[in-house]
């Protein structure tokens, strides 16, 4: 399993164009294979601040993911909005345990 997961920022004003491009390519995501989880949460204290977070059951489904239509268009809208501070990372859990 991948997890990815990260912070991306947004103009305040473009906040709810934020919230409307990432509920699309999260519907549209989660229809993937491999795909267990992908959503997104926005700060309350930074209305322009978003947290995604993916879980994938492997490489080569995260890797034709990123080369999907809806993330292509994802990403156009990404750059219409002014999305900057984009902090995303990927990784293999190790051991977990339930707290």
């Amino acid at each position: 399993m991948l997890i990815v997961t990260g912070t991306m920022n947004v103009p305040p004003e473009q906040a709810e164009a934020m919230k409307a491009a990432a509920s699309e390519v999260a519907i549209a995501t989660r229809a993937e294979k491999g795909c267990r989880v992908y959503a997104f949460w926005r700060s309350v204290e930074d209305p322009g601040c978003f947290r995604v977070y993916e879980e994938w059951d492997d490489g080569d489904c995260l890797k034709a993911h990123g080369k999907s239509d809806h993330i292509a268009v994802y990403r156009k809208k990404l750059a219409e909005i002014g999305a900057f501070g984009r902090d995303i990372k990927m990784f293999e859990p190790g051991v977990m345990t339930s707290l």
